[in-house]
């Protein structure tokens, strides 16, 4: 296995968030260095990374007090340390035994526990459209403004947006082109939102990009000629890399990329079906993730896609499914993965990939998830269940209603947006916290 050894210490304390100084000892025959990994409420992940001419005994200290020994000549571990007090700082220490027989000491690692976030959320949602009517997509900016896809019917006419302005929701028709006609249009049904900019959206059918500026839609592109290409494969997610520079991923391992000018679709190392895409991008890098039926792959810049579901713990089962990818921020990538009857949370180190932590796991379906918080994550699923992780432990909120499908799950700031159906509607639910 080449992911790394998690060494789980169970004290008898309480939780802890997040700041830390790194510790490094040095000596002629012992280089050694620990970090802090990752901190939820009540317990933190720390680094301790060892080379050493031979074995040597490595002590562990919490506010003074040992609480663990290792003996390692060579080793990259990741110490889960739990049971710790929330809103708490400590402080982390390694001694070791040098050539010599000396002891050396680190500087002191400080960590914080985070808090833990409140589950209690003020629901308010609203229905449109009548039988058959379905939300797929949904996006809102931080001024109010939005844009749910799906296809929704009043009886006489048929729709397959709604715009919202101020959050008050109106249908509006989206002209999709009819495959094989350049003038022909219709408001067929729309799956995917990706939002770079009030001047800059595209929407997919799963087979056709279609694209706003701002003032109206103004350009249209099919990915393949007709739909019954062996080839086609249907856009599942899309996602912003930076600016004109966009990816989408499909069924049968279709990549596709935005270059600014046309949508292609490129080589992918995959013929599995593919379901969530994320990406990354500051001055100097840029991080590109995928995963789907049994796969999970990334590439940093424009080096070669590296496959990340062999020998991981990612993918310890015969079947496994990404289900969902956020690459939050510069230090943490999130991911869903369903294996079997059960759904994991796992938080990735974006810069070792093979640095793997379980955060939480539970029989309730994952399958869309938004990141208010490292402490703060909302799931839904298509059968209406809502989840909230709250820092310490995931909960399963009340179901607002026994018919509802959630489909997709959006949060800007503190107020998070489902979009899915209740029974022959369509339905648009906004939560403050």
């Amino acid at each position: 296995m080449n992911y790394k050894k998690l060494i789980s210490v169970f004290i008898s304390i309480t939780i802890s968030f997040y700041a830390c100084k790194n510790g490094i000892l040095k000596s002629d025959y012992t280089n050694i260095s620990f970090t802090e990994e990752y901190t939820l409420s009540s317990e933190t992940w720390i680094k301790i990374q060892i080379q050493a001419a031979d074995k040597r005994s490595v002590l562990l200290y919490k506010n003074g007090d040992k609480i663990e020994q290792i003996y390692t000549d060579k080793l990259d571990t990741i110490l889960h340390i739990s049971n710790l007090s929330i809103s708490t700082e400590y402080s982390f220490k390694l001694e070791v035994r040098g050539a010599n027989n000396e002891l050396i000491e680190s500087n002191l690692l400080i960590i914080n526990t985070l808090e833990i976030t409140s589950s209690d959320i003020t629901w308010r949602d609203q229905t449109f459209g009548q039988f058959g009517s379905i939300a797929h997509d949904i996006n809102v900016t931080q001024d109010g403004k939005g844009l749910c896809v799906g296809y929704f019917t009043n009886g006489n006419e048929n729709y397959n947006g709604i715009t919202a302005n101020n959050l008050d929701w109106e249908f509006i028709g989206i002209p999709v082109k009819i495959w094989g006609n350049d003038t022909a249009f219709a408001y067929t049904t729309l799956y995917n939102i990706l939002y770079y900019s009030p001047n800059d959206i595209w929407v997919t059918t799963g087979g056709e990009f279609i694209h706003y500026n701002g003032v109206t839609w103004d350009k249209w592109q099919f990915l393949f000629e007709n739909l019954s290409d062996p080839d086609f494969g249907r856009v599942r997610d899309v996602c912003v890399i930076s600016n004109n520079n966009y990816m989408a991923v499909g069924d049968k391992g279709s990549l596709y990329r935005y270059d600014g000018s046309y949508w292609k679709r490129i080589s992918s190392p995959t013929q599995n079906n593919l379901h969530s895409i994320s990406a990354f991008s500051d001055s100097e890098t840029e991080y590109v993730w995928y995963g789907g039926d049994n796969v999970f792959y990334y590439k940093k810049n424009n080096l070669e896609w590296i496959n990340l579901s062999e020998d991981s713990i990612l993918f310890d089962t015969d079947i496994a499914r990404v289900t969902s990818i956020i690459h939050y921020d510069s230090n943490n990538l999130f991911l869903t993965i369903r294996k079997s009857a059960i759904s994991f949370l796992y938080r990735l180190n974006p810069e070792d990939p093979s640095d793997v932590i379980e955060i939480f796991r539970t029989t309730t379906y994952c399958n869309k998830m938004t990141i208010l918080d490292k402490n703060d994550i909302i799931f839904v699923n298509n059968s209406g269940n809502i989840l909230h992780f709250n820092g310490q432990e995931v909960v399963e909120l009340p179901k607002l209603n026994p018919g509802d499908h959630y489909y997709a799950v959006h949060s800007i700031d503190q107020n998070i947006y489902l979009a899915g159906d209740r029974t022959v509607n369509a339905i648009i639910i906004s939560g403050t916290k």
